[in-house]
């Protein structure tokens, strides 16, 4: 089955879809500083938030600063 991003959702399937990762990482976690490593069929491989969120290089960046 074909999963996507937030981003991806919403330019394939409208505004009101959500991404097919959101939830699987718990708020809580995402506060704590863990993200998620996915596969999303629009973008390849990519970071995403607990909202299924891709997370852009600056804030992946910032990550390796901390």
């Amino acid at each position: 089955m074909a999963e996507f991003c937030t981003e991806c959702a919403k330019e394939l399937f409208g505004k009101d879809i959500d991404s097919d990762f959101k939830g699987i990482l718990p708020k809580e976690e995402f506060k704590k500083g863990q993200i998620l490593s996915v596969l999303c069929e629009g973008c390849g491989y990519i970071y995403v938030n607990h909202l299924g969120e891709r997370l852009d290089e600056e804030y992946l960046r910032n990550l390796e600063d901390e």
